[in-house]
Formats: C-alpha cells, sequence, structure tokens
C-alpha cells in the first residue's frame, strides 16, 4: 500500500529554493523542470525519468519502517492469538532517526541553512524591544569589559522580559548598567553594582543598584564641613557650665 502523502520539511525547501524566482519555486513544487536551476535539482534514473534524490531517500526511509511496522503487527498478532487469557505486549517498532509519528509535524532531520542555536548565543527572536536591549547590552558589555557576553537563556531571558516590563526606556537601562559596571570597578563597597555583571544579577538587584548610583551622586560638600582652625560658635565659653557637674574644657 502506497502511503497516502510524503514528508515535506518546510525548513529544508526553503533553504535550498531561497535563491530562486516565484516562477522557479512554483516550477520546483509541481515537479516541472524546464528552467535550468530547477533541472539542476534533479537527477536521471535507471529507468530514464528524473528524481529528486533528496525526496528519493526520504521516501525509501518511510517505505522501509512501515514495511517494519506491518511485519511487527504480523508478528503481535500472531502471539496474541496464541496466548489465552492474557496478552503480550512486544517491543515497539522504533522509526527511523528523523522520521515524523503519523502526521505529526516533525522538524527537519537535516541542517537548517539558517544559523543553529548554539550554547549561550544571543536570542534572534521576541519582542522587539527584547531583541534590542539584549543585542544593547551585549554591544555595551564587550565595549566596557572587552570579552563578549555570554547569555545564559533561562535565567537572563526572564530576567531582560522583567526589566523591560517596568516601563523603563531601553536606552535608560542600558545607561544604568554601564554606570554600574564603572562604580562596581571603581567602589569596593559596591556590591549591587557588581552584580550587573549578569542581566540576571542586574535585574536582581536593580533597586539597590539605583541606590548605590544615587547615593554616588550625593557626596558630602567640602565647603558643609566645620574649619576647625576658625574655631566654633561654643568654644571659650566653658565657664558658663561650671559647677554643672560637667566641665567643657576648652
Amino acid at each position: 500500500m502506497k502511503p497516502p502523502a510524503f514528508q515535506f520539511y518546510a525548513d529544508d525547501f526553503l533553504g535550498g529554493t531561497m535563491h530562486f524566482s516565484d516562477a522557479e519555486i512554483a516550477s520546483y513544487g509541481k515537479g516541472q523542470t524546464p528552467l535550468a536551476r530547477v533541472k539542476a535539482k534533479f537527477v536521471v534514473g535507471e529507468d530514464g525519468r528524473l528524481r529528486n534524490e533528496r525526496m528519493e531517500e526520504v521516501r525509501n526511509e518511510r517505505a522501509a519502517w512501515i514495511e517494519k511496522s506491518r511485519q511487527g503487527g504480523i508478528k503481535s498478532a500472531a502471539i496474541r492469538a496464541k496466548v489465552k487469557g492474557g496478552s503480550t505486549t512486544l517491543p515497539r517498532v522504533v522509526q527511523p532517526k528523523g522520521q515524523p509519528n503519523g502526521n505529526s509535524p516533525s522538524p527537519s532531520p537535516s541542517p537548517s541553512p539558517s544559523p543553529s542555536p548554539k550554547e549561550n548565543t544571543l536570542p534572534q527572536v521576541g519582542s522587539p524591544n527584547f531583541v534590542a536591549f539584549v543585542k544593547g547590552w551585549s554591544e555595551d558589555f564587550k565595549s566596557f569589559h572587552g570579552f563578549d557576553y555570554k547569555f545564559d537563556g533561562g535565567k537572563d531571558g526572564k530576567s531582560a522580559k522583567d526589566l523591560i516590563g517596568m516601563g523603563i526606556a531601553i536606552l535608560d537601562l542600558l545607561d544604568i548598567a554601564k554606570k554600574s559596571w564603572k562604580r562596581g570597578s571603581e567602589d569596593l563597597y559596591c556590591k549591587a553594582c557588581k552584580q550587573a555583571a549578569t542581566i540576571h544579577g542586574f535585574r536582581h538587584a536593580f533597586n539597590q543598584i539605583r541606590v548605590e548610583l544615587n547615593n554616588a551622586n550625593h557626596k558630602p560638600n567640602p565647603a558643609q564641613r566645620v574649619d576647625r582652625s576658625v574655631g566654633t560658635a561654643n568654644e571659650g565659653t566653658a565657664h558658663l557650665y561650671e559647677g554643672l557637674g560637667r566641665v567643657a574644657k576648652a
């Protein structure tokens, strides 16, 4: 029995036809080969007919799996027919690698033409604000520290969304981050600013970071300090306190 459908991997199709025109894609999808670049996708078989090698490979794998499943069903039925008062469970047939279950969607078994996800790579999907924040953070981080930022997908991703959700402009968030890096490198006691080494740490200590940065902007004014060479208003009046149980000496 011939399968009623064939496996179609959209990712591979788009990757293999991204340089095609609309007319060439239509011709390729219908199996027509009057166009040179479309014809290059096919080879001539022993019977003289044109075939697409990838499609033949998928078709053969699917046919082999169907036959293996059919044989397994025959054996299972024979065993059940012999067993009375119970059933026998046979090991299930394992599909060949890359084959989807029935009509359920499945990722392509071959490499995608787009960059494959790698550990610590920056996310390329999400809201525009999310992508803009992560990209800006990574660029500023490398500019300040001199090396690439290693993105922690789980913690950093959630923290970035939380930061954006605060309603603070992205440029302002990045400006606070840069100030915290600078402050943390200059002051040993600015512990909150030091946590801004990661997006997760920046979000976790965000309020404390703003306090430390605010305190740094309000240093004591030297003009408000008492000049001891001039003296104070009470100096020279110690005799007024004599006999009160406490004598202030000038």
